[in-house]
């Protein structure tokens, strides 16, 4: 499996980042090929170096005003684009999951690029976020914000996987590291009866709350192919 990994290019970012991913992308990258931002700083070197170590396929994906980046790596594939936008892009269609990791604006951009390209069906594949040491708590505070007062809808949430430690994070690229499993009835039950409750809400005026008794049915329908 291919896994994009986001997060920070810079070395001067505090120790316990840099501690804690190393064990984590060590885990991941045994057994996973390696598609990140062409750079060998920070949390994005730490990946290219446990990709190394493991013998992994690694591709590289830099704008054209980084391009020089590959004169320190050794990637499998480089690509060089012309613009953020375009690399972003890349970054995505060439992975099978996409793990992001504490990182700074092109961290976050990516992010939000990523969310909204898979909430408008312009990919399926898993966002996870690993929370490491609460830096992403501000970012899940400012998206809870935005469902409570309805300017993103509840059902965007599903989109992507919050994640706070390193055996989970690694649990969650496991359930995913085969594309063709079977459809998880009971996941695909809830996200419609979200989808549901949005739009009756929108339709009818009524408050979330007001609707919500009606919905609360029973999956036993369902259980024999959960």
């Amino acid at each position: 499996m291919k896994i994009f990994i986001g997060g920070s290019s810079s070395n001067n970012i505090d120790k316990k980042y840099l501690e804690e991913n190393k064990k984590l992308l060590d885990l991941i990258l045994q057994e996973n090929d390696l598609v990140f931002g062409a750079c060998n700083g920070g949390i994005m070197g730490l990946a290219y170096n446990s990709a190394i170590n493991f013998g992994r396929q690694i591709i590289g994906i830099s704008q054209e005003a980084y391009k020089d980046n590959f004169k320190s790596l050794k990637c499998t594939k480089e690509i060089v684009t012309s613009s953020t936008l375009e690399k972003t892009k890349k970054l995505i269609d060439k992975s099978d999951l996409l793990l992001f990791l504490p990182g700074g604006i092109e961290t976050y951009f990516e992010l939000f690029r990523a969310i909204e390209s898979k909430r408008c069906q312009e990919f399926n594949k898993p966002i996870i976020i690993f929370n490491l040491n609460n830096f992403f708590d501000k970012f899940i505070e400012m998206m809870d914000h935005n469902y409570k007062e309805a300017f993103s809808k509840q059902v965007d949430f599903l989109n992507y996987t919050i994640t706070n430690n390193i055996g989970d994070t690694i649990k969650c690229c496991k359930n995913y590291s085969n594309l063709h499993t079977p459809v998880n009835y009971k996941i695909v039950y809830e996200y419609g009866l979200i989808l549901l409750k949005d739009s009756l809400s929108e339709v009818s005026g009524l408050s979330y709350q007001s609707i919500l008794p009606y919905f609360n049915y029973s999956l036993s329908i369902i259980e024999d192919n959960v």
